[in-house]
């Protein structure tokens, strides 16, 4: 998780900059060749020193962060001139060097515009390695840098843009879909900005997909599992009522965080993925208790059961033997650009 927000960085007028460390020695490191810049105060722990660009001491300081490990470096800024009370307050806001390395990165990343793309993941039988569907996965590029999905998500919330980035990313899936979907089933993220599905939203994708030749009993919509739900009983009849049109429910990560046995009663999933967690422990007598139970709860509602993040034959293997129907991950297969479907957002 990146913790750069809320930490705006220097303005051209702020010539003071504070260098506070337990290690008084860390603030020389980090000073480096900058160790001649005029010292306005020193006393243990902390270090104030005048500078005529304190972005550009910012820049070097992460650069030498990287270098000489000082990480735990905590910096300050305030202007120059400024007044006890302004030199006080801006001290109580010193921050560690690597949230200052956080904020200069989404700078750089919000400069640039994003280009999006879909890649579908294929998910399979376990009996028989027959592939059944397809998980659209959205990814996103700033220049040459990818933004991993997770930190998309955070950065959409950050920003306000949530509910956006949840129809922009089913708006692209359906958009680079073609013949190769065929009858299989296509699993799309569901994201719940502010706590609440956007049912406008998903009926507009139901529509989408439709015009494009895909039955909704084809669209199996994914609650994704940093989805946190205001109410879960009035969430569970906003998917009653977008699944009177023929769509299925998945729950993600079933058997860790958030998704558990309160919400997959409410939500009344067609679709149960269990968390990568299980995959990567599966074999274990514990994991595999849990995963039993999961099986057991699904089979007696006609639910499907969906093991994630499978990257051996042995996982797959275990999956099977304990119940699970279907599989998903990189030993069946990576997600894969099928179409086109770019589109760049600033």
């Amino acid at each position: 998780m990146r913790n750069g927000a809320g930490a705006p960085l220097p303005t051209s007028d702020a010539g003071l900059v504070l260098l506070g460390s337990d290690d008084p020695i860390l603030v020389d490191r980090a000073l480096g060749a900058d160790i001649g810049l005029a010292v306005i105060d020193r006393r243990p722990g902390a270090t104030w020193i005048d500078v005529p660009d304190a972005r550009s001491l910012l820049d070097r300081l992460v650069v030498r962060m990287h270098e000489a490990e000082s990480a735990d470096l905590r910096v300050a800024f305030a202007p120059s001139g400024a007044t006890l009370d302004q030199v006080i307050t801006a001290a109580l806001d010193a921050r560690p060097l690597a949230v200052w390395a956080d904020a200069i990165d989404d700078a750089a990343l919000a400069a640039r515009p994003l280009d999006y793309r879909i890649h579908y993941q294929p998910i399979v039988r376990l009996d028989d390695g027959e592939v059944i569907g397809h998980e659209a996965l959205l990814r996103a590029r700033a220049g040459h840098v990818v933004i991993p999905a997770d930190e998309l998500i955070e950065r959409a919330g950050r920003g306000g843009w949530l509910a956006e980035l949840d129809l922009l990313s089913r708006q692209l899936a359906v958009q680079g879909l073609g013949p190769w979907l065929g009858d299989d089933l296509l699993f799309l993220n569901l994201l719940a900005p502010d706590g609440h599905i956007q049912v406008d939203a998903v009926a507009a994708t139901i529509d989408a997909a439709a015009q494009r030749g895909v039955e909704p009993d084809q669209l199996v919509f994914e609650s994704n599992e940093r989805n946190r739900f205001d109410d879960l009983g009035a969430t569970g009849d906003d998917l009653s009522r977008l699944r009177a049109r023929g769509i299925r429910i998945a729950v993600d990560d079933a058997g860790d965080g958030f998704a558990g046995l309160s919400t997959i009663v409410h939500l009344r999933p067609d679709v149960l993925k269990l968390s990568g967690s299980l995959t990567r422990t599966v074999g274990t007598p514990e994991t595999d208790a849990a995963i039993r139970a999961l099986v057991r709860l699904a089979s007696d509602s006609g639910v499907w059961v969906v093991a994630e993040n499978i990257e051996t034959d042995a996982q797959a293997t275990a999956m099977a033997d304990l119940g699970v129907d279907w599989g998903q991950g990189r030993w069946f297969g990576p997600p894969v650009a099928r179409a086109a479907g770019v589109l760049a957002s600033d």
